[in-house]
């Protein structure tokens, strides 16, 4: 159980149980929910460029210096696009699955 919705359910149903939430959850639910909502906070978390690079090469969310919004930037053999003026960057999002089955379902 690592999807989300699959965490949720549980603490759902954890909590509509008769003798509460600890008598209804198990310690391997407790430890998905955990390691997804660590994997959801690393998600959202900046990472200064100052602290490490991305391991891989690809496209990430980043801000730049002289920027008050976010944008997207190549990374490639250890260099970003807009050298120095990346800052701060973060893995792209998980995309939204109901629209990539949407999508591969259409003729």
């Amino acid at each position: 159980m690592t999807e989300q919705r699959d965490i949720v359910e549980v603490l759902r149903e954890a909590k509509q149980s008769p003798g509460g939430f600890w008598s209804f959850i198990n310690k391997t639910d407790l430890t998905a929910a955990a390691d997804e909502i660590t994997r959801l906070r690393a998600q959202l978390e900046w990472i200064p460029v100052s602290d490490r690079l991305p391991d891989s090469d690809g496209i990430y969310v980043v801000t730049l210096i002289n920027c008050n919004g976010v944008t997207l930037c190549n990374f490639r053999r250890r260099k970003w696009r807009w050298g120095d003026a990346v800052i701060a960057w973060r893995p792209l999002p998980e995309p939204y699955q109901a629209a990539l089955s949407a999508l591969k379902e259409k003729p």
